[in-house]
């Protein structure tokens, strides 16, 4: 079944994709695909402070979103008093259902071409929805594909140095070229390098904001808004089209940021940052937190050296990420899916069985060895040749992946 994107406007009509089978959860929450469920859960996870953990113990004790508003409001009141952590005293009020402007909803999403994905649907992120309390509803502009797409996130501060930004933007372009999509919230600095730098090489890139996916913010990046979209990847959000940017919906939109992703790397940080946060939640969805060393004494260095002596992973080198990743081995991303891979260019007949072994995912020179059956000396004399040539990357623990970014002619 394809992401619901509203029927009734035609210029956001059904995604073309082809979703996985359903995991056994989400088979659980077959209920929730028919429309009248989605528009039901678009509408209870829009009442004012309903948010993940409060929406999931209403579906939990009514059974379905359209169950949990048709509720009594003393019913409703003892299920969201249970589940607050304050004792009830923050629960909002039944008769705030009835606030609730779905029609406008509706209205405001299809004239600015932005669909919404529900949980429980085949399209849903898969690692987003393994996270505790998983966002009932994703606002999604743009190609939900790449919600899909293994990826990294790199976030950091919007004060960012001459040096935090470089970094950023070399380590998200190299991590695109590896085929990673690369994850970010589109803020100042840190973000807009990363996004950047993904870009740099044609790759996919996913901002997710702490407004209506059509709003952006700050206003300065609506160019880089308009390439993200215009270049396949995505903007994702948590609240409806039309919703401004407060601040209090930035800490629910780093939860999303990590759950999206693989890993986390944080460039630059000071002691108190967002992008701290979204290391917090990482660690509470069991990915991987990576951090990139600064200056000693620098005060957009003292949150990643914080992470470090934490355990956080020391990374330099988009190799180094790439080795942190135990989830990704490069197999799930088709090379044919970039334009001139590896079709547009093909090494001597005698060479091209290490292409299709490395098409397979990063891997040692024994093992390379073992699956051509070449000897040693020729494909120790191969992976050198290609390395200088940038067509492999050599990881840290000695494995070799294919560089995708050269297929496109932008080697650096």
């Amino acid at each position: 079944m394809a992401p619901h994107f509203l029927e009734p406007c035609p210029a956001a009509g059904p995604s073309e994709l082809s979703p996985a089978p359903p995991s056994a959860a989400a088979a659980a929450l077959q209920p929730l695909w028919s429309p009248p469920e989605r528009e039901a859960a678009l509408a209870l996870s829009s009442i004012p402070g309903i948010g993940p953990a409060r929406f999931w113990a209403l579906v939990g004790a009514f059974g379905t979103p359209a169950g949990a508003l048709r509720a009594p409001p003393m019913e409703w009141h003892a299920v969201l008093a249970a589940a607050s952590t304050t004792g009830g005293g923050d629960v909002p009020p039944a008769a705030t259902r009835h606030l609730v402007d779905l029609e406008r909803i509706l209205a405001d999403s299809c004239r600015s071409g932005t669909g919404y994905l529900v949980a429980g649907d085949p399209a849903y992120p898969p690692f987003l929805f393994q996270v505790p309390h998983p966002p009932p509803v994703l606002y999604v502009m743009g190609d939900p594909a790449c919600l899909s797409r293994p990826s990294v996130a790199v976030v950091g501060t919007r004060r960012a140095s001459p040096y935090g930004l470089g970094v950023a933007r070399f380590l998200s372009r190299d991590l695109a070229g590896a085929g990673l999509a690369i994850v970010s919230g589109l803020a100042r600095g840190i973000d807009t390098a990363a996004h950047r730098g993904s870009l740099d090489v044609g790759g996919q890139t996913v901002a997710v904001v702490a407004s209506g996916p059509d709003v952006t913010y700050p206003p300065e990046n609506r160019n880089l808004r308009a390439e993200i979209l215009e270049k396949g990847g995505a903007v994702v959000s948590l609240d409806p089209p039309g919703t401004p940017p407060d601040a209090y919906r930035f800490p629910a939109r780093n939860r999303v940021i990590s759950g999206l992703s693989l890993g986390v790397v944080v460039v630059e940080a000071p002691a108190r940052s967002g992008a701290l946060l979204t290391a917090r939640h990482a660690l509470e969805q069991n990915r991987e937190v990576m951090a990139v060393p600064g200056m000693a004494g620098a005060r957009t260095a003292e949150g990643c050296h914080a992470l470090i002596r934490e355990g956080a992973t020391l990374v330099t080198s988009a190799g180094e990420v790439l080795a942190a990743l135990p989830d990704w081995s490069g197999g799930g991303v088709d090379p044919g899916c970039v334009a001139g891979a590896p079709g547009a260019w093909q090494p001597p007949a005698a060479e091209r069985p290490v292409l299709a072994a490395l098409a397979d995912g990063p891997l040692h020179p024994d093992q390379l060895v073992r699956r051509t059956g070449l000897p040693p000396r020729v494909v120790a004399g191969v992976l050198a040749r290609w390395e200088l040539d940038g067509r492999v990357m050599r990881l840290s623990d000695g494995r070799y992946c294919w560089w995708r970014a050269t297929h496109r002619g932008l080697k650096s």
